[in-house]
């Protein structure tokens, strides 16, 4: 039997009106098909409806007590926001099928603040749910406070708040607005009041506020009569680099002295040497020779000055010389570093090292050095016996130590005390003929004694032993350090024999 299809057209004779009023399409009605309903839930698996004890909630998650033929739903609010009978199945049709997976037996929706508002589902306990007096003054007093916040920025945008309080909200690390203090005694009871707080950041806020919004001559004025807000802007300053303006507010002051050591401190900040050279010149010409109250510093910044002059010839020639292979002593001696910068006791060492035998008209002599810079001859003796025993170079050291005396006799003499020349040959590594050599010159015998036996001048500690007539010392010392059969054992065995002593023991 051949199936036939009816079609429509809109040549068939039946108006617009007539066909959409004609539709037996009716509405969905919760009460009137909830059994069409329980038959269609067979077909939907994990639908929330698996359950006919399936329990509704209010939004405050207190139960509604429903019957299972009959759930209706109530208006909300007015008539004009009621829920229709159609929408409330689908949306909860729509949450089951919109879920990554279907929900349990049971399903409900999470539970939600309900305080202030009525609840959507009829009959449900604890609906129209009333603030207490407590929550209700504690709403009220939040609200108070805004209001007075809010009025009060209000204010604030076109008046500004007093000094005291703009001080406070600084030290709080609260926001603040300065640019509302436009009259000077405005600014000047702001800046007062941060004095009185005695607080760094705020004086130096009021102190940059003042300098950025009246004239320089006023904001010297008044920097004048405030020392405390002047130390503080002075370390800012300081602590900034910020020169120009901490030159300018020192010579204000007549602080000549700091003025002219932050000229230094900016001549010497330069890395080139001749650079630099030039900038002490000028800092000396301008800044110290011109002020007598500093003629202490006056005259070690020209020695400055005149060392940095010594260096620069002595560095390009010892430089070159090395480069090129010229001079011996800078092959078995290479130098470790510049000489430019370096400090006069240094600079002394070099030339001893590797200039001492040039004459004192040399730029590189020992003896200009020690001359031109006023060393002293304990300064001297200590450098040049340090350099030269370095190099092991005996016959200068022993030329350093001699003298000569009224009628031409010559005599060992150490402005440093021969303690030290020992102590000095000592750390170079000097032989032992040349430590005892100068250990017998030392005056104090107990102060001998000690530096022998510690430099292992065997022969000056038994001799010191013999002049002291201490037989029994010699004998402890011979058993006790002395190796048998070597030199100072049969030493010391023919002092115990010496006839001619007269022992004390």
């Amino acid at each position: 039997m051949m199936n036939t299809k009816k079609t429509f057209s809109w040549s068939d004779d039946i108006s617009d009106e007539e066909y959409w009023g004609s539709s037996k399409s009716r509405g969905f009605n919760f009460d009137e098909d909830v059994a069409d309903l329980r038959t269609a839930k067979s077909l939907t698996a994990g639908s929330v409806f698996d359950n006919d004890d399936t329990e509704l909630i209010n939004w405050d998650d207190s139960k509604v007590e429903t019957s299972a033929r009959s759930v209706r739903f109530v208006q909300r609010g007015s008539a004009s926001s009621a829920r229709t009978s159609t929408s409330a199945p689908q949306n909860v049709h729509n949450r089951a099928h919109n879920s990554d997976s279907a929900p349990p037996a049971g399903f409900s929706f999470p539970k939600r603040d309900t305080t202030g508002i009525e609840s959507f589902i009829d009959g449900g306990p604890g609906q129209n749910k009333t603030p207490s007096l407590t929550e209700l003054a504690k709403l009220e007093s939040q609200n108070r406070i805004l209001q007075s916040n809010a009025q009060a920025a209000k204010l604030e945008r076109w008046s500004a708040v007093p000094p005291d309080e703009t001080v406070r909200r600084i030290l709080r690390g609260q926001p603040y607005n300065l640019e509302l203090y436009r009259a000077l005694q405005e600014k000047l009871a702001l800046l007062d009041e941060a004095i009185k707080c005695h607080d760094g950041n705020a004086i130096t806020a009021a102190v940059l506020f003042l300098k950025s919004t009246v004239k320089k001559s006023i904001f010297n004025r008044e920097m004048m009569l405030r020392p405390q807000a002047l130390n503080q802007y002075i370390n800012f300053l300081t602590q900034t680099n910020s020169f120009n303006d901490l030159e300018d507010i020192l010579g204000m002051m007549g602080r000549i002295e700091e003025s002219a050591m932050l000229k230094y401190k900016q001549a010497i900040s330069s890395t080139n040497a001749e650079t630099k050279k030039r900038n002490l010149e000028t800092c000396l010409r301008t800044h110290f020779q011109s002020s007598p109250g500093i003629s202490l510093e006056t005259r070690l910044l020209q020695e400055h000055v005149s060392l940095l002059e010594r260096q620069l010839p002595v560095e390009d020639a010892d430089s070159k010389d090395e480069r090129e292979g010229k001079n011996q002593m800078f092959k078995e001696y290479p130098r470790a570093a510049s000489l430019i910068n370096m400090p006069v006791i240094t600079t002394l060492y070099y030339c001893c090292f590797y200039h001492y035998d040039l004459s004192e008209n040399s730029f590189a002599s020992p003896l200009s050095i020690k001359n031109h810079h006023q060393l002293t001859d304990k300064q001297f003796l200590w450098i040049a016996l340090s350099a030269r025993s370095k190099l092991r170079r005996w016959k200068d050291v022993e030329k350093l130590l001699t003298t000569k005396g009224m009628f031409g006799t010559t005599k060992m003499k150490a402005v440093i005390g021969f303690d030290r020349v020992v102590d000095v040959l000592q750390k170079t590594g000097a032989p032992t003929d040349a430590l005892s050599k100068y250990t017998r010159l030392i005056d104090d015998p107990d102060l001998r004694l000690e530096i022998a036996i510690k430099c292992r001048c065997h022969h000056v500690v038994i001799d010191t032993f013999v002049a002291m007539k201490d037989r029994a010392q010699i004998e402890s010392y011979k058993a006790k350090v002395l190796e048998p059969h070597t030199e100072e054992f049969y030493y010391a065995q023919n002092a115990l024999s010496n006839s001619s002593i007269k022992w004390k023991n």
